[in-house]
């Protein structure tokens, strides 16, 4: 099928201007420390999420006794040591 130069010029100017081929033509893709810093950002964001969301769920009562139990032990690492 042969068109017109007129219609086939038109046809790929319309075709170029969509905002992904735009995108496409400015956009460099991101270095792999860029990756790695979004990926990284992300897994704190969720982990801080969960972690506030987990002790909402909690009653006061129970978050004081955590709170209690973890200064008493001094904390997650020495009452490993203590424990091996």
């Amino acid at each position: 099928m042969n068109c017109p130069p007129q219609f086939t010029a038109d046809a790929v100017a319309l075709y170029e201007s969509r905002p992904e081929a735009r995108i496409r033509q400015v956009a460099e893709p991101p270095t792999p420390g860029r990756i790695a810093r979004l990926v990284g950002s992300a897994v704190t964001t969720f982990h801080e999420r969960f972690c506030a969301a987990t002790v909402d769920r909690l009653s006061a009562a129970t978050r004081s006794r955590l709170d209690n139990l973890v200064a008493e032990d001094g904390g997650v690492e020495d009452s490993v040591a203590e424990h091996r």
